[in-house]
């Protein structure tokens, strides 16, 4: 998969490098045919302004992966997290890499289990400390929480993308839903 991110990047680059090369041929040969002073300057206005829009959309494409999304990790919330002894430290394998997440198993008995996609806001260590709280508000029926992090984030192995998510998010409900404790629960995803 890495691969193929390179080679489309690589494809970007040549392509936009091309297409400096043209507009700014195109103007240097039009402006030495011109002899009006008003369509030379109009012409490397053109080229200017058109080199800076391409290399805008060229920095736009490389770097969208870092705007739309923001893979991190929370040190801090993942140490505090461990001092729980009602949370399991999820590690699930799956096609795209290691998928990492956390359970947090009810204290009281319930049949309904949330697994929890933070979104790319969060990790799944951030997002369990406001999860539990499901828990609490339940008259007296329990609730698990399951929290698992997009591929690049938190401890998950991989590049955050719309294929690898979902590949990710379902080779992980499945090994979750082959769990023994999972076998008579209502899973609800969010």
């Amino acid at each position: 998969h890495m691969n193929v991110l390179l080679v489309k990047r690589i494809i970007i680059i040549v392509i936009t490098v091309i297409s400096l090369l043209i507009l700014n041929t195109v103007c240097w040969k039009l402006r030495k045919k011109l002899k009006h002073k008003g369509f030379k300057v109009g012409l490397s206005l053109v080229s200017v302004l058109g080199s800076i829009m391409l290399l805008l959309m060229l920095g736009t494409f490389l770097f969208t992966d870092y705007i739309l999304y923001y893979p991190h990790f929370n040190k801090e919330a993942y140490l505090q997290l461990q001092n729980n002894e009602n949370l399991e430290e999820l590690e699930i394998n799956t096609p795209v890499g290691k998928c990492a997440g956390w359970m947090y198993h009810s204290m009281k008995e319930g049949n309904t289990t949330i697994i929890l996609y933070p979104g790319n806001m969060f990790t799944s260590e951030e997002m369990m400390g406001y999860s539990t709280g499901f828990d609490g508000g339940t008259d007296g029926q329990g609730i698990n929480v399951i929290t698992l992090d997009y591929p690049g984030y938190g401890r998950s192995e991989g590049i955050p993308t719309e294929r690898t998510m979902k590949s990710m998010a379902l080779a992980a409900y499945d090994a979750i839903i082959s769990r023994s404790d999972m076998q008579d629960q209502k899973i609800v995803l969010m």
